[in-house]
């Protein structure tokens, strides 16, 4: 199933919260993905913090993770 959301719970001001979402190739062959890129959430108070996905060629059923921070202000 896609995530379309990832739920951070109830964050206090100023507190960072983190999530890693997996990208998961569902695919029955390689995929590469060239880069990630901060497009589909807003820069503050998101961030994305650890990026291990952009320049992998990810097998047919692996992941690779992306840590994305919550520090609302």
């Amino acid at each position: 199933t896609p995530v379309t959301a990832v739920d951070f719970g109830s964050v206090a001001v100023g507190t960072p919260v983190t999530r890693t979402v997996l990208v998961r190739n569902a695919g029955d062959a390689p995929l590469t993905i060239a880069t990630v890129a901060q497009l589909a959430i807003p820069a503050k108070p998101f961030a994305i913090t650890d990026n291990q996905c952009t320049g992998q060629i990810i097998a047919a059923g692996a992941t690779c993770p992306i840590t994305v921070r919550f520090q609302p202000y």
